[in-house]
């Protein structure tokens, strides 16, 4: 009776009394290379890490291929939990939406983010898939269809609308898709404003302003017409003669008008 009680949630010292779970080899490994960024190597080399790991009780294997079996271990393990979540929101008659992105890593290799999401708000990561290669369209919907496979879902029948950023190659994955297709509108106005703020030239009358900044680089060219036209609709964007009314366009044509008056000057002298 008196352990109920002390082990009850509304009891304001539950958390001293409930006993923590300890924490498997293979998630203190997999937490020290997937959220502390160690490498195999560097784990299996420090002998802190390894004093450490054994003082607590735990036999830590003595080359980087075991450890690395730990990791894949672990991977298999929150896959599967994340699997059964899945699925029992899935058998209860549930439907989600996939969000998409591709990623360059600093050693160049391309990856493909996907990420389920449910109407409670609840968002599942389904990891990294690797792209080699050539990346079309079709090539990528049987990709994301594989990948979505694996944690037991079905396109056609789980998937309500997936959104993507507005590359020609995405526009036409969202064609070829069974679901609903959405364009990013968070990328279209990163790419409107770096367009704005770092235009290579700027026509003010009879002069032109060169500006360089080599610190930007040129953004993808591939935002498809198609976009645009959609996010200037969802916006509701009206511009009159092509004139903002924000404080970047009003120093602009303060600039033109100050210029102005000194060619008129120069010419009276």
């Amino acid at each position: 009776m008196i352990s109920e009680l002390l082990l009850n949630k509304k009891n304001p010292y539950y958390h001293i009394f409930l006993k923590k779970k300890k924490e498997t080899l293979e998630e203190i490994v997999s937490k020290l290379v997937c959220v502390d960024g160690f490498t195999v190597n560097a784990i299996t080399k420090s002998n802190f890490i390894r004093k450490s790991l054994h003082d607590k009780g735990y036999s830590f294997p003595p080359n980087p291929s075991d450890v690395r079996k730990l990791v894949y271990k672990q991977y298999n393990v929150i896959k599967a939990r994340v699997t059964n979540e899945i699925s029992s929101k899935l058998n209860a008659g549930l439907r989600c939406s996939l969000t998409l992105d591709e990623f360059t890593s600093l050693k160049n290799r391309r990856y493909l983010n996907i990420n389920v999401h449910f109407n409670e708000g609840e968002i599942f990561n389904l990891g990294m898939l690797r792209i080699r290669g050539s990346f079309s369209a079709e090539n990528c919907v049987k990709a994301v269809e594989t990948k979505l496979k694996e944690f037991g879902i079905i396109t056609e029948k789980h998937i309500v609308a997936c959104v993507t950023d507005g590359a020609s190659m995405m526009v036409k994955f969202g064609k070829i898709m069974s679901c609903e297709n959405h364009l990013c509108y968070a990328h279209a106005i990163h790419l409107a404003v770096c367009d704005v703020l770092y235009n290579k030239q700027i026509d003010l009358g009879e002069n032109i302003v060169e500006i360089e900044d080599k610190s930007h680089e040129e953004e993808d060219n591939d935002e498809s017409e198609e976009l645009i036209e959609d996010l200037e609709k969802a916006l509701d964007l009206e511009f009159e003669s092509g004139v903002g009314t924000d404080a970047s366009f009003h120093i602009t044509y303060a600039e033109k008008n100050s210029i102005t008056n000194i060619n008129e000057t120069i010419k009276k002298d």
